[in-house]
């Protein structure tokens, strides 16, 4: 992301990149880690499979993990 503002600082123009996309991704805490594991056991009660319990846990994952939020 900050490569995108070269172009311009070479041809003399002010560049600031800030905001939450130069952050970085949050760290995950142990509070975070607690409720996937019950989030996880709620959802094998409620679908009756890993396999249905594991799908939304993935997505919510992979969508925690993008850079566009």
């Amino acid at each position: 992301m900050f490569a995108t503002g070269e172009p311009g600082e070479k041809a003399g123009l002010t560049v600031e990149v800030g905001g939450d996309a130069a952050k970085g991704a949050p760290e995950q805490g142990a509070g975070e880690r607690g409720g996937v594991v019950v989030a996880a056991i709620a959802l094998v009660i409620a679908f009756g499979s890993m396999v249905a319990a594991g799908l939304p846990l993935v997505t919510a994952w992979r969508a925690s993990r993008s850079p566009v939020l």
